[in-house]
C-alpha cells in the first residue's frame, strides 16, 4: 500500500511503520534543557501528525555511552562536565 509521506514523497506503508520504533536520545547536563527539548520534539511530532518516538534522557555522556540504548537520533550538549557531546558522538 502506498501512502503520502509528511515530507511529500510516496512510500510503502511498512516504511511509515518504522517511525513507531524511533528512539531519540537527549543528553545534556541541565535537566531543564532536557525537558524543554523533549517538549519541543513532542509538539513537533503532534503538529505533524507523526507517531511519537520513544525518548531517553541522560545527564552526562558517560551514562549514555554505558547504556545499551538503540539510538536513531541523538541530541548532544557540546559542553558538558566529563565527556562532551563531541566526544560522545565520536
Amino acid at each position: 500500500m502506498i501512502k503520502e509521506h509528511p515530507c511529500g514523497k510516496e512510500v510503502q506503508s511498512q516504511e511509515l511503520d518504522l517511525v513507531d520504533e524511533m528512539r531519540i536520545v537527549l543528553c545534556d547536563d541541565d535537566p531543564r534543557i532536557l525537558a524543554q527539548l523533549e517538549k519541543c520534539l513532542t509538539e513537533y511530532f503532534q503538529i505533524n501528525h507523526l507517531p511519537q518516538p520513544q525518548y531517553a534522557r541522560y545527564l552526562d555522556g558517560e551514562s549514555l555511552l554505558n547504556s545499551e540504548e538503540k539510538v536513531d537520533i541523538a541530541f548532544l550538549d557540546v559542553e558538558m562536565t566529563g565527556l562532551s557531546g563531541i566526544h560522545v558522538g565520536d
